[in-house]
């Protein structure tokens, strides 16, 4: 499994892109929580980061649904905790974006 955050999504997909591959040839995920940023409070906070971000989440969006890769949109969670409740089993294989992706190594995998 890839798991992919927001902020760091963006140069993944690039590169993924730039490949000219179809689709990804492992399950892989973008969760979108590292742009959203805790200043007034959880509803403005995420009004605001959507309105902010919106061609980011719109290109991650889209980028994930032709190249076959799952979307978490904005809200729907924080991808250390999505990640390990979904995803994280003994003897799996995580690879991600985002620096607490080793905590899936807890649950038996390996993280990177």
């Amino acid at each position: 499994r890839v798991a992919m955050q927001d902020a760091t999504a963006q140069m993944a997909m690039l590169q993924f892109i730039s490949s000219g591959l179809p689709k990804v040839a492992v399950p892989s995920t973008i969760h979108c929580d590292h742009l959203i940023a805790a200043q007034d409070g959880a509803d403005s906070d995420l009004a605001g980061a959507i309105d902010e971000n919106k061609e980011v989440y719109d290109f991650l969006r889209t980028g994930g649904a032709k190249f076959g890769i799952g979307f978490w949109g904005p809200g729907s969670g924080i991808i250390h905790q999505i990640v390990l409740e979904n995803y994280a089993f003994p003897g799996g294989l995580m690879i991600g974006t985002d620096s607490h992706t080793v905590n899936a190594g807890g649950l038996g995998m390996c993280a990177i």
